[in-house]
């Protein structure tokens, strides 16, 4: 679905001078959920941040999950300088999300990273920016707890 409205949504930005803006999203540890609580409260896990992202979403906007624990929300615009509160936002809504509903002693976190469509982008650019950045985001944030 992404690579049939991306490349429009980047020519009608270039056109508009508006700023999409591609949040790539990885659920923490993924894996260790599915060892410890097993595969159905992963499944859970899924689609409960899938639920979560949705909420993000303003008409024009996109959530999607891209496979295993990878998800992206594509904002068709966004001022550059509030972007960032996005980022907060999502972590926040994941950390605060009340996981012991789910399962007892079950606890979720994500880690984000944001790009803003470039004008020399294509999906694959864009969506490899954001990975970067969420590296970026998952190395700082762990570094601090070490």
């Amino acid at each position: 679905y992404l690579e049939q409205i991306v490349p429009a949504l980047l020519s009608d930005a270039t056109e508009r001078q508006r700023a999409p803006a591609l949040v790539f999203v990885d659920i923490d540890h993924f894996k260790q959920i599915n060892d410890r609580f097993s595969h159905l409260v992963g499944d859970e896990v899924l689609r409960t941040v899938g639920r979560i992202l949705s909420g993000f979403v303003r008409e024009g906007d996109v959530s999607v999950r891209l496979g295993g624990d990878e998800f992206v929300v594509l904002f068709s615009h966004v001022e550059a300088q509030s972007s960032t509160s996005v980022v907060a936002r999502i972590h926040k809504a994941v950390n605060e999300f009340d996981w012991h509903s789910v399962h007892p002693g079950l606890s979720v976190s994500a880690s984000a990273g944001l790009a803003l469509a470039d004008s020399q982008d294509t999906l694959a650019s864009w969506l490899h920016r954001c990975d970067l950045q969420m590296y970026v985001e998952k190395d700082s944030r762990y570094q601090d707890l070490a």
